[in-house]
């Protein structure tokens, strides 16, 4: 931490995932003037302008959940959430929410992440509702769909909701953990068919075979999308910043920050549209 602040190289950092961890580099990139580009989907108060989330803001899905809980005319849900800090405030978010469309949430579940499969079957068969919404990351999810099949909680008369937490991992999945979810609606970060997404898919298929032949391919999920989106961009500002540099001094004109250029780069990623407005980027639709 003391040799980025005196400046040591370090001109930008990328890869915080959970909330905990892009508090923390919040704090220090405010005190380096360092941009920190994030893949945290999880939503806090954040007043340093050097912090640039890249994930979309999981918050967001929650609207088409409520919508989706709305046309099935129930009355009352069941949260389920990781006991951390990140689930807890998740559960508050979902709880405020729910509360605002009339909808009770019956209970909140929060179960550790280091929960067995036994220990989530205890939790899951003290609640007796028939609406759920499922907040877990996917080996906690594979626990407790395992265990709602052997329930009987799957069948008819039961709806099962499940997040991007879980979905946006799904290719990382084997196919008994997504068995035992059918039946189940999921929600997940959308990224619109491009020649440039499939010709991105089809590289990383040729280098994962070349490299693992005998080893299962695994598709590129959001959190890889948003990587190669977060270092495509960052490279990009660094080449103007390096440009405008060599200009400025050539007409002895200040030159244009990281952080400016981050802020003004617009462009097709992966993903779509690269544009982050105070921060953030621009909003997108989610898939089912």
């Amino acid at each position: 931490m003391a040799r980025i602040r005196k400046g040591h190289k370090v001109k930008a950092i990328i890869g915080p995932e959970s909330t905990a961890q892009a508090r923390f580099l919040e704090v220090l990139g405010d005190k380096a003037n360092v941009p920190i580009l994030s893949f945290s989907t999880t939503p806090f108060s954040n007043q340093n302008p050097y912090f640039l989330r890249i994930a979309e803001d999981e918050t967001t899905q929650f609207k088409g959940i409520i919508a989706m809980v709305e046309s099935f005319e129930a009355k009352n849900v069941i949260v389920i959430c990781e006991d951390t800090t990140d689930g807890r405030e998740m559960a508050a978010y979902m709880f405020s929410a729910f509360q605002e469309k009339r909808i009770q949430v019956k209970h909140t579940s929060l179960i550790s992440t280091s929960a067995s499969k036994e220990q989530v079957g205890e939790d899951l068969h003290k609640l007796q509702t028939m609406v759920f919404v499922v907040h877990t990351q996917p080996s906690l999810t594979t626990h407790l769909f395992s265990r709602a099949k052997e329930l009987g909680m799957m069948g008819e008369g039961y709806m099962w909701i499940i997040t991007s937490k879980t979905t946006n991992l799904l290719n990382s999945m084997d196919a008994k953990a997504i068995k035992s979810m059918q039946g189940a609606v999921g929600f997940r970060s959308y990224f619109p068919a491009s020649r440039k997404l499939h010709n991105f898919a089809s590289k990383w298929r040729e280098e994962h075979y070349a490299l693992n032949p005998f080893k299962e391919f695994k598709e590129v999920d959001s959190y890889g999308i948003w990587a190669y989106n977060a270092v495509y961009a960052l490279a990009t500002a660094v080449e103007w910043v390096k440009t405008n540099e060599f200009v400025s001094k050539e007409l002895d004109i200040v030159g244009t920050s990281l952080l400016d250029e981050m802020l003004r780069l617009n462009f097709q990623s992966l993903g779509g549209e690269f544009k982050l407005l105070n921060g953030e980027p621009s909003p997108k639709p989610w898939k089912l």
